[in-house]
């Protein structure tokens, strides 16, 4: 059962959601690539989180196996990543990185018509050569915006940037960014979600 719930006041404030009763890596969320992971500091509760951090940049919790001192991390065990409970970032469990799964009787107001047909094969437009930092790559990508030329705008969250990928480019052109993590007029730090403005 999944719900989302105030269960624990430090979810008040994140918005995330919590994985009542249920097994370690159910899904959770529309988007696939999260999964239940089992909280270390309660009975039968887990948090919906994105499970593809980086497992080599995970530090493990303290001796008790239940408290996490790294700030706004939770402690979870995440065993495809580590075999003893890890710090997990707060910020992975966001509804905004998990959407909750929607009703069945809840109306659809995604756009999309309801008899609509799909092309059974896909096409890349972006990325698609493995994880990494050149022009032909993206490191976790999360939020993306298509405007009018069909260009492709992507927050490419561990490359702190923007990558533009105009219709049918083999590489991408960054935007924004893309001078390591930080708060200069130059930089980001973790980019999430794109705000296209038209003035």
């Amino acid at each position: 059962m999944f719900l989302y719930s105030p269960l624990l006041s430090l979810f008040e404030e994140t918005r995330a959601q919590i994985c009542q009763g249920a097994s370690q890596y159910n899904q959770c969320s529309s988007n696939t690539a999260c999964a239940c992971l089992s909280l270390m500091n309660t009975v039968n509760d887990g948090v919906c989180a994105y499970l593809h951090v980086k497992c080599s940049e995970s530090i493990s919790c303290a001796n008790d196996n239940r408290t996490c001192y790294r700030p706004d991390h939770l402690c979870v065990n995440h065993s495809r990543c580590h075999s003893a409970p890890i710090c997990y970032p707060i910020d992975m469990t966001l509804q905004m990185f998990c959407p909750p799964i929607p009703s069945m009787t809840m109306i659809p107001n995604d756009g999309i018509c309801a008899n609509a047909t799909w092309n059974q094969n896909g096409v890349i437009v972006a990325g698609g050569n493995g994880d990494g930092s050149a022009s032909n790559q993206l490191s976790w990508p999360y939020g993306l915006f298509v405007d009018d030329d069909a260009s492709v705008y992507i927050a490419d969250y561990y490359n702190d940037r923007v990558v533009k990928w105009a219709s049918g480019a083999s590489t991408g052109q960054v935007v924004t960014g893309g001078n390591g993590k930080g708060n200069q007029t130059h930089q980001l730090n973790g980019v999430a979600s794109i705000i296209y403005n038209v003035i």
